[in-house]
């Protein structure tokens, strides 16, 4: 009792200290995560439908790892940067239809892809060369269309585009109110937005994957700092609500005052024990997904923004396809919203329904109705999210 009193006279401490002097937020609304009220959902309370999508294995087209997955009508751009090093564009059937792939460092060439985003208005596919510090521009059959190179966008990692604006973190500054930098197709500054309030914390020399996260309904984003308890909502380029997120008990309580190395935060996090806001998100129009980081242990969160309720989720158990293993954090690739997807290699789903031991094997199957051998390149689960 004494814990839930805390969090509540903090938060009523903070959301003054959050409302002072901000004209570009027009309301902080505190939710609080009950630890103690873990519950388990299914795959049906959560999904309309879904689709199980094999991904064409060739000998040019291997897909390693996956970074990232877009979705853009009846096509699927995949990034692989650590081990193909290239960005593969699918059908909604799985067809290999092209790769675009490490080539050098002359005008055109891609050579260390790192992000890649979707320009829908321009159907572009705009892909970030993290060594070359350029923005390669390709129609949507992977067709080379022009190249911008900003040496000074250099150290970007996570990068935005919507509405013919792309949206950057910029570590280059030292006034963390102007880190959020917008820009426009051609790359040139427009404004920065101020996203840093009184009693957020820093922390320097070093990134998390993600910065910001697509609203459900394409008119704004969501963006959010490394391990802050804090979100904001953004439409036109203005911070339009606050959502500061608090726990009942067990959470974390970084000193604002002090300036965090990256290596030195996550060392005393993960020592602590404690709960803290991860840095993954999926939205839709009613629900929204949170990851939820406590010490080491990677778990999420459900949000139901109709009933301002924010419930920990112990596991998701697959009622729909069975194929896919029950879902007990979110997946990163994710980087758009209104849908959850699962990239999982065959290897992996084989041992995984060995494992179960069970006298009916869907996976073997699925795997031998599709031709699948435990080598091929991964099965895409996307999930569609219930409104």
């Amino acid at each position: 009792m004494k814990n839930l009193f805390k969090t509540y006279f903090i938060q009523i401490v903070l959301f003054s200290c959050f409302s002072c002097g901000r004209e570009n937020a027009t309301g902080v609304k505190g939710l609080v995560i009950d630890i103690q009220a873990e519950k388990e959902i299914f795959h049906s309370d959560m999904f309309d439908d879904y689709e199980i999508i094999p991904l064409e294995t060739t000998d040019d087209g291997l897909v390693g790892e996956i970074s990232q997955i877009l979705l853009f009508k009846d096509l699927i751009f995949v990034l692989d940067r650590n081990l193909a090093n290239a960005v593969f564009i699918f059908s909604r059937e799985g067809n290999l239809l092209r790769k675009i792939e490490s080539k050098g460092m002359g005008p055109g060439d891609l050579f260390a892809p790192v992000n890649i985003a979707f320009n829908e208005t321009n159907q572009e596919l705009i892909v970030f060369d993290g060594r070359q510090a350029k923005f390669l521009f390709y129609d949507v059959e992977g067709n080379f269309l022009w190249e911008s190179k900003k040496p000074e966008l250099l150290s970007v990692f996570d990068m935005f585009f919507q509405k013919d604006h792309f949206y950057f973190i910029d570590d280059r500054v030292e006034d963390w109110h102007r880190r959020l930098l917008v820009t426009d197709r051609d790359l040139k500054e427009i404004q920065r937005i101020d996203a840093f309030f009184d009693g957020d914390f820093r922390i320097v020399n070093g990134k998390k994957n993600r910065y910001f996260y697509e609203s459900h309904d394409g008119n704004g984003f969501y963006y959010k700092e490394r391990n802050h308890n804090r979100l904001l909502a953004i439409e036109e380029n203005k911070v339009i609500q606050q959502y500061l997120f608090s726990f009942s008990s067990l959470g974390f309580e970084p000193n604002p005052e002090r300036v965090y190395q990256a290596h030195e935060f996550s060392r005393e996090f993960w020592k602590s024990g404690e709960y803290a806001l991860g840095d993954e998100m999926i939205d839709s129009k009613r629900y929204a997904f949170l990851s939820v980081d406590k010490g080491q242990e990677v778990r999420f969160a459900l949000w139901d923004k109709e009933k301002g309720s924010v419930n920990m989720i112990t596991k998701m158990k697959n009622d729909m396809d069975g194929i896919s293993p029950d879902i007990s954090g979110i997946p990163p690739l994710n980087a758009q919203s209104n849908h959850l997807t699962w990239a999982i290699h065959p290897r992996d789903l084989a041992n995984y329904h060995r494992e179960k031991n069970l006298e009916e094997n869907p996976y073997l199957e699925f795997a031998f109705k599709n031709g699948i051998d435990e080598d091929d390149n991964p099965i895409l689960f996307i999930y569609t999210i219930k409104n």
